[in-house]
């Protein structure tokens, strides 16, 4: 059975059950706390009378008269008090019961109190009554009782519906524990199924066992890929190398063929770069780093700036670095953050104008903390900011086209988010987003 239709039956009928419960109730909790009410007015009424009583003596009713009788203009209430042929066993507590009584020809039910007393060594017969049709004066307190019912039904509902819920979707959890949550790549991959009865979250646990071996399966193939390139290329290349330099250093080499050979070495030292370029993005890309660093941003920041240095001093170029020297990055790997900033930082002082500046801050906007690049640079176009992260596209990286494309690996790979503002002619700012779940310290 699907979840859908689990929760479609149980909420269908848990809310049946809870209303059918109440509109049987409702009619006895109804009565009951209408003669509750009454009762207690009867009894409060009493009181008085003997109150009363002790007062002023029996003469306050009576009045000379051998009997009192008093009703209200709507003969909603009466009380009543006459001489009775009792003895003293039935004297005692009052008792309430259901009667009807002619008043002034109409025959209305009444809820009397009787009880006997002595006063003045005579027995008299208190009643005091009232009209049942005054349950129309409980309505609005019987609505309050109502919706107190109601209240206490729903959230009992609620509470049932999320423990139920909860344990439903206990298995879902499960999945997503041990599917996700304590899975590292490349994953394990002695899966054992979830125990579940639902068929969605069996099929999910399905796929998803599924997906994590084809993940893993073209891991190790990008692993064996990179090994082979790593052998297959370079050692050609490096051989070539060798046996040009071999070449370059012969007595009675002429000029032209020197040319040649100079122009071949520095091809395939273009090749060489590429093919290393190309291996490292394959080892950011198949996670072969890990991100369990804590990165002090400032020194890492100065390290970059100092091997980029003559390149500044050659167009004279001003940097300022506005970022607290105890800012540290969690869950981040040193040499990942190195090449970033490198690539980012090298790409500022390139496409820089003489003399220009470069400026580096932090900043916190509430959720997630930043570290900004801007530069006075020569800017980008709205088409060169579109393919800025294309391999071999990317007018903004200096050489093979491949150190944006380096940069937006390792910002993938780092969960940083970027952001980049640039104009022809006004220059570009780069904004690093830092994922709030790892906060910096």
């Amino acid at each position: 059975m699907k979840l859908n239709t689990k929760f479609t039956l149980y909420f269908a009928f848990s809310k049946l059950l809870i209303f059918g419960f109440f509109l049987c109730i409702l009619p006895i909790v109804f009565s009951w706390y209408t003669q509750y009410s009454i009762d207690r007015f009867l009894h409060g009424q009493e009181t008085k009378v003997f109150d009363k009583i002790r007062e002023n003596g029996m003469e306050y009713y009576l009045q000379g008269e051998q009997n009192y009788g008093s009703y209200t203009m709507l003969k909603e209430d009466y009380i009543a008090i006459q001489t009775a042929r009792a003895d003293s066993s039935d004297l005692g507590p009052s008792h309430i019961d259901n009667q009807r009584r002619i008043v002034e020809s109409d025959t209305l039910n009444y809820r009397i109190l009787h009880r006997f007393f002595e006063a003045d060594g005579k027995m008299y017969l208190l009643e005091i009554g009232r009209s049942q049709h005054s349950i129309s004066l409980y309505a609005a307190i019987l609505q309050q009782v109502a919706l107190v019912i109601l209240m206490v039904l729903f959230l009992l509902t609620i509470s049932v519906d999320y423990f139920y819920g909860r344990h439903l979707l206990s298995p879902l959890q499960r999945i997503i524990r041990y599917r996700l949550s304590e899975q590292q790549f490349p994953f394990d991959l002695e899966f054992k199924a979830i125990p579940t009865t639902t068929t969605d979250f069996r099929l999910l646990d399905e796929h998803l066992c599924d997906l994590m071996q084809r993940a893993t399966h073209a891991y190790t193939r990008e692993k064996d890929f990179t090994a082979n390139a790593s052998h297959e290329l370079l050692t050609p290349i490096s051989i070539l190398r060798g046996k040009i330099e071999n070449m370059l250093i012969q007595p009675d080499l002429n000029l032209e063929l020197q040319e040649k050979l100079l122009s071949s070495l520095q091809t395939l030292d273009r090749l060489n770069g590429i093919v290393k370029t190309l291996l490292f993005l394959a080892r950011v890309d198949s996670g072969q780093y890990q991100r369990t660093h804590k990165v002090l941003i400032r020194p890492l920041l100065t390290r970059v700036t100092e091997e980029l240095e003559p390149l500044m001093a050659e167009k004279q170029i001003y940097l300022s670095i506005e970022v607290p020297k105890d800012i540290a990055l969690s869950h981040q790997h040193e040499e990942l953050l190195f090449h970033l900033f490198h690539n980012l930082i090298n790409n500022a002082i390139i496409y820089n104008r003489p003399q220009g500046w470069i400026n580096i801050t932090h900043n916190f906007d509430g959720t997630n903390h930043q570290i900004i690049i801007s530069d006075s640079g020569v800017g980008m176009t709205a088409t060169e900011l579109e393919n800025l992260f294309e391999r071999f596209r990317s007018k903004y990286s200096k050489g093979n086209g491949l150190g944006m494309s380096i940069v937006k690996s390792i910002a993938d790979f780092l969960q940083i988010n970027i952001q980049i503002n640039s104009k022809p002619q006004k220059g570009t700012t780069v904004y690093l987003y830092f994922p709030s779940k790892e906060p910096i310290d």
